[in-house]
């Protein structure tokens, strides 16, 4: 579904939008850190199975259902997309006590996904040194990454501990990506909304293909969504055939524009503080890091489709299902 290209997206924001109304933070005050600090469990059993998911969220409610609220709020329709969540204390929880706050807070918010190969729910993302950095996932690696969204509905972000120079995480409205894509090129923004083929590389689900088609951008009930990841799109499109002109202007200029100063908040996260993003409205990448001898770069990630599903266009879909079989389709269209 192509749309108006002179629309201004009402769920667009920019920067400093954000920075002056606070819309985006999440605040946990002390009496609510004191009550982790002494409550919460240094593990959880990480786990998706219907049952003991159930248990899970009726034992951390009592203490991240408000904390979980507030997430909510920002990444529904009427919020900004992004969380940044944050409180005087939180840097005192050990290790296992933040695993277990964004564990509780996926599984309060939604159903968790594995992210690998090893079916982890929670990865560490921290630079594991491979040998082929080319082909190993962006999360194992110090490198800089393009703008993209992840998979599911939602992702998250916590810092355990910073790296010794770099590792900016940056962010970008969707809606503001392509109100200026829309000014900067109108000739291309047909492309954007037009399917492309998308290489896996693995991230598929057990007997799903790992080539599988989806737009860019798409509209379901007035609601703008998008997925993106460049690497993906410019190697399966070269698979399925090669990448025309016009398409290689499209990609180069939304990575361009998905970047610019004045469209993109970058943020460093310290020890305790987490991120939350709505992965159809908000783009994300990160900066290249050092560590150095005690300093190293970690965070946790997890990948949550949400209790109540986004209305997704169903070109959308595809993609979902060879990730999860048991995504929901939500409402569409």
């Amino acid at each position: 579904m192509e749309r108006n290209e002179s629309k201004m997206w009402s769920s667009a924001w920019r920067p400093e939008q954000l920075v002056d109304s606070s819309a985006h933070l999440v605040d946990v005050d002390t009496a609510a850190v004191r009550a982790l600090v002494t409550g919460l469990p240094e593990t959880l059993n990480p786990t998706t199975a219907p049952g003991a998911l159930r248990e899970l969220r009726a034992t951390v409610a009592p203490l991240l259902a408000g904390v979980a609220a507030g997430i909510a709020a920002r990444l529904d329709p009427t919020g900004p997309g992004l969380a940044l969540v944050d409180g005087k204390g939180l840097a005192d929880l050990t290790d296992g006590q933040l695993e277990s706050l964004t564990f509780g807070l996926s599984v309060l918010l939604g159903r968790p996904i594995s992210q690998n190969r090893e079916r982890e729910l929670v990865v560490t993302v921290f630079d594991e040194r491979p040998g082929d950095v080319e082909r190993a996932r962006g999360y194992r690696t110090n490198g800089s990454m393009l703008m993209h969204t992840d998979p599911t509905d939602v992702a998250s972000l916590l810092c355990l501990s910073q790296g010794a120079e770099g590792g900016e995480g940056v962010y970008t409205s969707c809606g503001a990506v392509l109100d200026e894509l829309s000014e900067a090129a109108p000739h291309l923004v047909h492309r954007y909304f037009r399917s492309w083929h998308w290489d896996l590389r693995g991230m598929q689900r057990p007997g799903a293909d790992q080539i599988v088609r989806s737009p860019v951008f798409g509209v379901a009930r007035g609601v703008l969504s998008c997925r993106y990841g460049s690497l993906l799109i410019r190697e399966g499109t070269c698979r399925c055939g090669k990448l025309d002109a016009e398409a290689t202007a499209a990609l180069d200029l939304f990575e361009e524009v998905s970047q610019r100063p004045h469209l993109a908040l970058r943020l460093s996260l310290s020890r305790g503080q987490s991120v939350w993003l709505n992965n159809h409205r908000v783009l994300h990448g990160r900066e290249s890091f050092k560590d150095d001898t005690g300093q190293v770069r970690r965070l946790l990630r997890t990948w949550v489709w949400s209790h109540e599903p986004p209305p997704l266009p169903p070109s959308f879909l595809a993609f979902c299902n060879a990730i999860d079989a048991e995504v929901p389709a939500g409402p569409l269209g």
